[in-house]
């Protein structure tokens, strides 16, 4: 997955609205990330709805990188995403899956 994110725009947007109020829109974001997810839980979300929500925190996120450091962002997801990647290496050594074994529920 490549997501294109344009930080020249989230920059003008930084400087528009401030990093204040981006950093209250961030909590906002989470917040109804969260809600989303759990009326999903409970059928009453579909999962576009679930997914724009999750794009709304990914802007987000990426303006916290632009606000705070983007090399420190990229490295995190970068370190993150490899920690990951031996976690499920792990598992599918363990369980004998192999990668086009598993399914999403």
């Amino acid at each position: 997955m490549k997501i294109e994110i344009d930080s020249d725009v989230l920059l003008s947007a930084i400087r528009k609205y401030g990093a204040p109020f981006q950093m209250q829109m961030l909590t906002e974001e989470c917040g109804e990330l969260i809600a989303c997810a759990s009326r999903m839980d409970r059928g009453r979300a579909s999962t576009d709805e679930l997914l724009e929500e999750c794009v709304d925190v990914i802007i987000m996120c990426a303006q916290m990188g632009v606000m705070y450091g983007e090399t420190i962002l990229h490295r995190e997801i970068a370190r993150k995403m490899e920690r990951l990647k031996l976690r499920v290496g792990k598992e599918q050594k363990a369980s004998g899956e192999t990668e086009t074994e598993k399914h999403i529920e």
